[in-house]
């Protein structure tokens, strides 16, 4: 009597292209984040080279006394980026903050924006122009005047913590009202200050996302 191969049941198979799909939906993301995350370092590595050239050119400007007159030049911006060997846009660039050679600036790269912060030899990539730019008009706004004293009074406090959230219960409120006051979006970022040492500057750090009290926590 021949025996009849059994095949797989309909359950067997449903069961089958379950785990599959399961098992998809795990490795996809990770797997994408590997790759995004290459192509990011890939952007940051272009973003260097940039740096290293504008940094190499600026120190013959300067000895010629043309730096200043180059920094905003569109055509040296676009000679940097060729010298770089990088396929891409100089957005902006500034001089630092001696005005002796080049230091913040923003770049396209690959389709993102890439800001360099000098004070602090940064990197930050965007999507979008505007967080860059929001960014970077809080950060002067909390380094102006008017901000720094409050920020100091908060400070000049023992008791208070070294950190100060713009989500935080006290001064943090008082800075987001004044930046509402100018105008500004407070759901298109946070920020935290930590306390200044010695001659050092206060340290701001700016965000997209937004800090909840959650995240603040109590110290």
């Amino acid at each position: 009597m021949k025996r009849k191969d059994k095949g797989f049941t309909l359950i067997e198979i449903i069961v089958v292209l379950v785990i599959i799909a399961i098992l998809a939906a795990i490795v996809v993301p990770v797997v994408s984040g590997y790759v995004e995350d290459a192509k990011d370092t890939k952007i940051i590595n272009k973003a260097h080279n940039v740096l290293t050239v504008t940094k190499s050119e600026s120190v013959w400007l300067y000895a010629r006394g043309e730096l200043l007159a180059k920094v905003n030049d569109t055509a040296w911006h676009k000679e940097v980026m060729e010298k770089a060997e990088v396929d891409g846009e100089m957005i902006s660039i500034k001089l630092n903050e001696s005005q002796t050679s080049t230091g913040d600036f923003v770049v396209k790269i690959d389709g993102k924006y890439v800001s360099f912060n000098d004070a602090k030899q940064e990197f930050t990539l965007s999507n979008d122009l505007s967080n860059i730019t929001i960014h970077e008009q809080v950060r002067n706004e909390l380094l102006s005047s008017s901000f720094i004293g409050k920020i100091n009074d908060y400070f000049n406090i023992a008791s208070r913590p070294e950190r100060l959230d713009s989500e935080g219960p006290n001064t943090g409120s008082v800075l987001l009202e004044m930046l509402k006051e100018k105008g500004y979006d407070l759901n298109n970022f946070s920020f935290r200050i930590y306390k200044k040492y010695g001659g050092s500057s206060n340290t701001i750090t700016i965000s997209n996302q937004k800090i909840t009290l959650d995240m603040v926590g109590d110290s």
